[in-house]
């Protein structure tokens, strides 16, 4: 006879199945679609699975969940044999699936003879984690709320796996999601990214606690972090200088040359040189790669990422996906030259992209694109933060970051003070970073950031040497 009971929750991970991405990709050859079946990828990514999402699954206060791990069936063998032996000690229900094929939850259910009145499903992908109070959690809300929802705990955490440092991390349209629904649908149907535009329920949760752990790492990453590894915290008299690019760093040829002569002297001193530009990915590196010019850190996108030397991305904060429409609307792109979206390292994307980190419209005339600045920072200023920049031009980019939050960030993890931190810029969104920190001005600056500067150089090497100065 068939057991009764109110809910069946299922922890659903897709190993190595193909999904379909909502949104193009710039550069196909980097899509992970296509190194599914890879062995260099798969051992990779079994590495961290049984490092981290295995573990996190284990330690569940609450076990009362059956977690459904989806394979293709093409899978080598040599992985089918090592997930038999994983799911024997963590106890995980392994199904496959071909190109042609789609996994059905209702009908497992059926299959193996489930009855329940409601579904709990919940996400999580092969090389991330959650806390050991999720699934709890989860139930406790669904216990005392049953009706149809999507759940979002919005704190979480990002491990970098190559820097090995963690950083908080707050997005309510996180891929850490679970959904309470009738038996006819699961969290696997709904693109995360944009479940605001569904007409569910969305119950944001706030905890003391991050409730996940987003595993930042390269695709042939192979050798893990020790967990006892310390982190060196640096001498309390480092100095970290954070630079504008256009107009500040690069005046012209001859005034970069003289700049990255006082950078080097400056590194070598052991102090820390980051740029701070709005230019996006590929945009920077197009400069970086025509004057070759040395940095530790990079803010790009107006603060919305943060990059070390090597491309690490240390930190990402996205646009709002619930306002991106409504923004669209608004930026009357009918009026404008050209546009473009960037998201983390992608630099020329479409609004749809999903994930966005900044959007850059240009228009005939400097008074359309200020009107238009003026427009998106009145009505979406709980969103984003809107830029008027050169070339009749206007970026934007979340409101829960800018240059001077991304410093922040920066000198929290790095151990610096506050007191040893100079800033200089010439333009608008330069502005947060030099009234937050000991900063500095261009003298081509614009006015409403000369009011807040402590002094005006011609040259970022004029600063330098004033601060190796003071060093000496």
């Amino acid at each position: 006879m068939k057991k009764e009971i109110k809910y069946k929750h299922f922890i659903i991970t897709r190993f190595n199945i193909r999904t379909n991405y909502s949104c193009s990709l710039k550069n196909p050859s980097y899509n992970p679609m296509n190194k599914i079946l890879d062995i260099d990828y798969l051992k990779q990514r079994f590495l961290i699975f049984e490092k981290y999402t295995l573990q996190s699954i284990k330690k569940q206060t609450n076990q009362n969940f059956s977690w459904i791990v989806l394979f293709h069936s093409d899978t080598p063998n040599i992985f089918k044999n090592k997930i038999l032996k994983l799911k024997k000690k963590y106890n995980f229900i392994d199904l496959y699936f071909n190109d042609n094929q789609k996994f059905n939850l209702l009908e497992y259910c059926n299959d193996n003879n489930l009855i329940f009145d409601y579904l709990i499903t919940t996400r999580i992908d092969n090389d991330d984690m959650i806390s050991e109070n999720y699934v709890e959690k989860v139930q406790n809300y669904a216990n005392q709320n049953f009706h149809k929802c999507i759940i979002s705990f919005e704190n979480g955490i990002q491990y970098d796996l190559i820097t090995k440092k963690t950083y908080d991390y707050v997005r309510k349209d996180n891929h850490f999601l679970s959904m309470i629904s009738g038996k006819n649908d699961s969290i696997l149907n709904y693109n995360h990214s944009k479940i605001f535009d569904t007409d569910i329920d969305i119950e944001i949760i706030k905890t003391d606690k991050p409730m996940w752990i987003e595993i930042i790492h390269e695709s042939n990453v192979h050798n893990m972090v020790k967990e006892d590894d310390i982190e060196r915290k640096l001498k309390c008299n480092t100095k970290l200088l954070v630079s504008d690019y256009d107009q500040t760093f690069y005046l012209n040829d001859e005034d970069i040359e003289i700049n990255k002569k006082a950078v080097d002297k400056f590194r070598k001193a052991g102090n820390i040189f980051m740029i701070a530009t709005g230019r996006s990915y590929m945009d920077y590196h197009e400069k970086l790669n025509a004057y070759n010019f040395k940095y530790d850190y990079v803010i790009i996108n107006h603060g919305a990422t943060i990059l070390d030397k090597d491309d690490n991305i240390i930190a990402n904060f996205t646009i709002n996906n619930d306002v991106i429409n409504k923004i669209k609307e608004d930026l009357q792109l009918e009026k404008s030259i050209k546009y473009f979206c960037c998201s983390k390292l992608e630099s020329r994307v479409e609004f749809d992209y999903g994930d966005l980190t900044k959007i850059r419209v240009k228009y005939h005339t400097k008074e359309e694109a200020m009107k238009i600045n003026e427009i998106i920072n009145n009505k979406y200023s709980d969103y984003v933060n809107s830029y008027y920049v050169t070339a009749n031009s206007v970026e934007i980019i979340s409101n829960e970051t800018n240059k001077s939050d991304a410093i922040n960030l920066l000198i929290n993890r790095l151990n610096l003070l506050k007191e040893n931190v100079y800033t200089i810029g010439d333009g608008y969104s330069d502005i947060s970073m030099i009234k937050d920190f000991n900063g500095y001005a261009m003298v081509n600056s614009v006015e409403e950031l000369k009011q807040v500067a402590l002094k005006k150089y011609k040259s970022v090497s004029d600063l330098i040497h004033e601060i190796l100065s003071i060093m000496n």
